[in-house]
């Protein structure tokens, strides 16, 4: 939408007014001043696409690593402890590319006093070795420029008590989850089917 309205987010659905039934028009939470998705819909076709294309990425990359391990040119190279962190982290047995997080542990998160949404945030497992997804919920909306930039300020969620002293060394049961049991490259490729597309497995038999 352009103009005044360009940050309103709706939602049509079919309800009934004192008229009888109809199409409504629901006003939801806005980018700016309350905690929304951040995202866009995004249809199945989409999502698939967008699967395939970072397996691409990733597979492209790790291939040129089997290059340089067969080259004897970069034997001091590879020695390097640089080197061998950038490979273990595109590495398929430390790529997460899939996982489910249960209904009870997101409403646990939203059911926190003033959570208003859930962020996500990429991480390292030291436990198992793996990339991970962690959620946990957030509160308010900060509205503060990003540093180094002069475009229009980020918006961006923050987490439940950390504004709050009483919230710090506390021993609250619940803040967020770290996702395990999670689906990773490796194992796709372990049981890649002929023509198989990582989306194939994801969406479908996974």
């Amino acid at each position: 939408m352009k103009g005044a309205n360009k940050c309103i987010n709706r939602m049509v659905v079919n309800g009934r007014t004192i008229k009888g039934e109809g199409e409504m028009t629901c006003n939801l939470a806005d980018d700016r001043m309350e905690v929304r998705g951040f995202g866009k819909p995004v249809t199945e076709a989409a999502a698939r696409k967008m699967v395939d294309d970072y397996y691409k990425e990733i597979k492209s990359a790790f291939d040129f690593f089997d290059i340089i391990e067969k080259d004897a040119r970069y034997k001091e190279l590879k020695k390097n402890s640089k080197y061998k962190a950038l490979k273990n982290f595109i590495n398929p047995n430390s790529q997460t590319v899939s996982g489910v997080f249960g209904k009870e542990i997101i409403l646990q998160i939203l059911a926190q006093r003033n959570c208003e949404g859930i962020r996500y945030v990429v991480g390292k497992d030291s436990l198992n070795k793996l990339n991970t997804v962690i959620l946990f919920g957030v509160d308010q909306v900060s509205d503060k420029p990003t540093a180094g930039t002069r475009k229009r300020p980020t918006v961006a969620s923050v987490p439940l008590g950390k504004n709050d002293p009483s919230a710090k060394g506390s021993n609250e049961p619940l803040h967020g989850e770290v996702h395990e049991h999670s689906y990773t490259l490796a194992q796709y490729l372990e049981n890649k089917p002929l023509n198989d597309r990582l989306s194939d497995v994801l969406f479908d038999s996974y």
